[in-house]
């Protein structure tokens, strides 16, 4: 491999650890989010969909770390083939370059999808809330 390939690598590795940064900060707003829908719950419905997406940021925290984990190893690999220490095989680490990648990908795929599930279900109560209101008000 080339030194300008291998640090154009790490520059796109140290991209991916400062988004799954990011995204941990933003893991940490969604499960306080959710954390206060939670206290606002009115009905069953809005209990079910409260457990599920607690679920999903669940699964979502648990993928963070594996997936930092794996980036933060990968970032090690890079900086030891730059300073031309092997060692894994280099096909071992394209491969994994591109499974890392992928996986870094579905990740935040997944926190996006998760994220408007968040918001929808705060949409929704906020709503819900409204109507239980204004029908209080109502003589």
């Amino acid at each position: 491999m080339h030194d300008a390939e291998l640090k154009e690598l790490h520059t796109l590795a140290l991209h991916w650890k400062s988004d799954l940064e990011f995204y941990r900060d933003e893991l940490r707003f969604l499960v306080n989010t959710v954390g206060k829908y939670a206290a606002l719950v009115i009905t069953d419905k809005h209990i079910n969909r409260v457990k599920e997406i607690e679920k999903r940021l669940s699964a979502a925290e648990t993928m963070l770390n594996e997936t930092e984990a794996k980036v933060n190893k990968h970032i090690g690999y890079l900086e030891d083939l730059v300073e031309g220490v092997l060692r894994v095989s280099e096909t071992f680490f394209r491969v994994e370059n591109v499974k890392l990648e992928n996986e870094v990908a579905y990740f935040i795929d997944e926190m996006k999808n998760t994220k408007k599930d968040v918001f929808n279900a705060s949409e929704d109560l906020f709503h819900a809330r409204e109507v239980i209101e204004l029908t209080a008000e109502k003589p």
